[in-house]
């Protein structure tokens, strides 16, 4: 037989012929050699089995049988991976993987060798000549090996942006927040108030910088009760929301509601207002004035005279309060208020039998079903129809006047009456009162608010319905109702109780007090720099000031949203912030402060846990003007500072008066206090001290 290897190409062969490369033959093949298959090759002669074909080594495409050599090979292409016995139909199966690039002839274990240039990216399939074709995205940086356009894990932090093509974090820098684009300020808001710089205040790479602010980043509370000899402030101001339920008899007698509010005391003067609605509803009706009584509206007005009941304390958010007894034929008879002349009509009357109703005018479709009927004391005014009903449809009026909320339905305002309840810590000063502190001068900037501060007044509504009002069967089932909507009424509300951190931080400062700020910033990195990463920022109240508008027009803040201007020496970037910083903080008038550390540039962000209690405050007053013998007095707070102007001890000094015709013979002292409108954010003197430990250079400030 033909030997393995060998080829006998015709009958009596004598000397069989042997296999040129990228062929082969076996014993149990036919008897010519046969070509190697697509992905293989042999360079040797003679092969005796098809295994002995070489597989297509890594990096080449074998496309065509009984290859000889690899020079009849192709080069895999650029962008894709080739591993062994790759063909020409398999050779852009595998494209590059992302984040890197690959050249001709990319093996699979080459194929990470390449990565994609910083401030670029490679998608799949990325070729040598195109490694530098996509740029990183706006607002995120590309280092080594980026495979998207807009990774999540390289984006710029928070309030920063960068240019295309960013390499890294330090090329990120601080994002401006146009004008026209800012949070406004809404004294309501519950959370922390947004804070905005000018853009010549902080430190910025970045040109074109008219009509910009830069928006704080994240505000630090660095107090450290534990080093401190003094509690931040309270809120004293008594706010009331709503009471639970919200309705009742007026035969229930010492029937107890919750009044839901904020900032309520454990005091033995904790009292609750109840007081009347007189408001009338006045409806015209051919010329004539048609009145039944109205609902109590946010300014409530006409109200009877007050009864008080003794408050029990819950919680700061939580108050129990006993509904007084009324008698229902003298107090809920509002139409015998004397806002009611004699020439309006009541829609309120009674039937034969004495029982109250409503006589409220038909719609088209009542008239056509037969249920209207003219009414003897309303003859002029068309079919009417008699409601006894609790309850009675709302009108278009009523649903735009907020008077049925999200209901079809309200109570009958005839069959019901609204309760004022507002509450008060010390018995005198309550919810319902609000205060308005005016300035005690004229501005010259006739546009400007003339008060200092304003707090609206606060109260619940709470109806209650009359027991000769409603039928049997309704009355059971309103106090079903009534019973469920206690449970309910119950559950707690974060926008009513939870903390709000524009109260936090806020230390109260008595007229002359003087307060020690120590910062203790030893342990921060050197990197972190002031006024690039970080700032700190001291507000004060009462203040007033201008700022920029949404509208690029500025506008008055009360209080003022800027903080005070710290001392040149402070601030200056040749003082090491690493170290113990000082503060003294002197009031001119009771005041209140709070103290931020605001990060103004993202790339700090996670360092902001260091700014974590590392300021003690230390408080002292004036003490040496106090002679022997003498009673000590006490003085009620500014109510800029205190809502309920609480009584504090009387602080004696000694004082000079020093007048301006005083400066033609007298040369002024050197630490006068400047003018009212240097301290437009507050009456506060700030200076900076340091320590015998304190190496750093004495800066003054400037003059004028």
């Amino acid at each position: 037989p033909c030997p393995a290897g060998f080829a006998c190409l015709g009958y009596g062969t004598f000397v069989p012929r042997i296999c040129d490369p990228g062929t082969y033959r076996s014993t149990a093949d036919s008897i010519p050699c046969k070509l190697c298959p697509q992905r293989t090759y042999s360079s040797h002669s003679g092969l005796t089995d098809i295994s002995q074909c070489l597989p297509c080594p890594e990096g080449r495409v074998c496309g065509t049988q009984g290859m000889p050599d690899l020079q009849l090979s192709d080069v895999c292409p650029d962008g894709h991976v080739c591993g062994y016995v790759t063909d020409r139909f398999a050779q852009y199966d595998h494209k590059c993987p992302g984040g890197v690039y690959c050249g001709n002839e990319t093996t699979t274990s080459k194929q990470y060798s390449n990565h994609c240039l910083s401030g670029t990216y490679c998608e799949r399939g990325t070729t040598h000549a195109l490694r530098a074709k996509n740029k990183c995205s706006k607002s995120h940086f590309c280092a080594v090996g980026t495979s998207k356009p807009e990774p999540f894990t390289t984006r710029c932090p928070k309030q920063t942006t960068s240019v295309i093509g960013a390499k890294d974090m330090e090329s990120c820098v601080i994002s401006k927040v146009a004008i026209y684009d800012k949070i406004s300020f809404r004294p309501d808001n519950p959370f922390d108030a947004v804070s905005y710089y000018p853009v010549d205040n902080v430190t910025v790479n970045e040109e074109d910088n008219g009509g910009v602010e830069v928006m704080v980043v994240e505000k630090i509370l660095p107090f450290n009760a534990n080093s401190s000899n003094v509690m931040p402030w309270k809120n004293d101001t008594v706010e009331v929301f709503r009471p639970c339920p919200a309705y009742g008899f007026a035969a229930q007698n010492q029937a107890a509601i919750t009044v839901i509010g904020r900032n309520f005391r454990n005091s033995t003067n904790l009292t609750c207002r109840f007081r009347i609605c007189h408001g009338l509803k006045r409806e015209s009706d051919k010329g004539v004035d048609l009145v039944m009584p109205g609902f109590c509206d946010a300014v409530a007005v006409n109200l009877s005279n007050a009864i008080l009941a003794a408050g029990t304390f819950i919680d700061e958010t939580r108050v129990s309060c006993s509904v007084p007894a009324f008698d229902a034929g003298v107090d809920f008879t509002p139409l015998n208020s004397p806002d009611v002349d004699s020439s309006p009509t009541q829609l309120c009357l009674r039937d034969d039998g004495g029982a109250l109703y409503l006589s409220q005018k038909c719609s088209d479709a009542e008239v056509r079903s037969g249920v209207c009927a003219f009414e003897r004391s309303l003859p002029a005014y068309g079919l009417r129809r008699r409601v006894y009903s609790l309850f009675v449809s709302c009108s278009k009026g009523d649903v735009v006047n907020g008077a049925c909320g999200n209901d079809s339905s309200k109570l009958n305002p005839c069959l019901t009456q609204q309760l004022i309840v507002d509450v008060s810590n010390n018995g005198k000063k309550f919810s319902g009162d609000g205060s308005i502190v005016p300035y005690t001068s004229a501005l010259s900037d006739s546009s400007a608010s003339n008060n200092a501060r304003v707090i609206p007044p606060t109260f619940a509504i709470y109806d209650v319905v009359l027991e000769d009002g409603a039928p049997m069967t309704e009355k059971n089932t309103f106090q079903s109702s009534t019973d469920f909507d206690s449970e309910f009424c119950q559950r707690p509300s974060s926008h009513e109780e939870e903390r709000r951190m524009v109260e936090d931080g806020w230390f109260l400062s008595p007229y002359m007090s003087r307060f020690h700020l120590s910062f203790d910033w030893r342990h921060l990195p050197t990197y972190l720099v002031y006024d690039k990463h970080y700032t700190l920022a001291v507000y004060v109240v009462p203040s007033r000031c201008k700022g920029s508008g949404t509208n690029y027009h500025d506008v008055e803040n009360i209080p003022c949203l800027q903080p005070m201007e710290l001392p040149i020496w402070f601030t200056n970037g040749a003082i090491d912030k690493n170290q113990m910083m000082n503060l003294t903080l002197t009031s001119l008038d009771d005041s209140m402060f709070r103290v931020e550390v605001q990060i103004i540039n993202g790339l700090a962000l996670p360092l902001a846990d260091f700014f974590e209690r590392t300021m003690s405050v230390v408080v002292d007053h004036p003490q040496r003007a106090r002679t022997l013998g003498q009673e000590l007095s006490t003085r009620t707070l500014s109510p800029l500072v205190s809502w309920e102007e609480k009584s504090v001890d009387m602080t004696y000094m000694f004082g000079v008066r020093y007048d301006q015709s005083y400066s033609e013979h007298i040369t002024a002292p050197m630490n006068l206090p400047p003018r009212w409108k240097q301290f437009e954010r507050g009456r506060v003197l700030i200076g900076m001290n340091s320590t015998h430990e304190n190496n750093s250079p004495s800066i003054k400030d400037e003059i004028g």
